[in-house]
């Protein structure tokens, strides 16, 4: 199995320099990685692609939208730069072959651990792998507070296979 990673990022240029060095410490590396940024230098990163799009107030969602249409590899997970994963999150992931594969996970937002499904608020974009094809097929149409709610359930229209890993591997921020 390959990953493409769309890391989304605004302003924070050290909040981005901490997801990628988190991300490099995973004990599966994606196979490529797409950076979506907006208003920072970015000639120090290494990527494979980087993409710098305005800033606008749409939760990061046209950002993923790019790097979806972008990504190359098997399956796309899409990373917020100010969120956490275990460092086991893409290899225990990828030990499944469905066409989502999702994990629990720490919503700083609500205080609690979700129990993750695929339905509107149970999931979020960074606590999930999907192949490529499935996604860009429904594309990240999207732009609202509920666009990950919303990508799943188109998702789910093409009755995808899917399976959850019941760990907290993910950390929403």
């Amino acid at each position: 199995m390959t990953i493409s990673a769309v890391v989304t990022a605004h302003k924070d240029r050290n909040q981005l320099l901490t997801c990628l060095k988190n991300l490099k410490k995973q004990t599966k590396q994606p196979d490529e990685v797409i950076l979506c940024v907006s208003d920072m230098p970015i000639n120090f990163l290494e990527a494979n692609i980087i993409v710098k799009d305005i800033n606008r107030n749409d939760w990061g969602h046209n950002k993923r939208d790019i790097g979806l249409r972008l990504a190359t590899k098997d399956y796309i997970v899409f990373i917020n730069a100010d969120d956490e994963y275990h460092v086991e999150f893409l290899e225990k992931l990828s030990q499944h072959t469905e066409d989502l594969i999702y994990c629990d996970f720490e919503s700083h937002l609500a205080g609690r651990i979700i129990e993750s499904y695929p339905s509107m608020g149970t999931i979020t974009s960074g606590n999930f792998i999907i192949k490529r094809e499935l996604a860009q097929k429904v594309g990240w149409k999207h732009r609202d507070y509920l666009a990950d709610g919303k990508f799943i359930m188109e998702i789910m229209e093409q009755q995808p296979t899917y399976v959850r890993v019941p760990e907290v591997l993910y950390y929403h921020r």
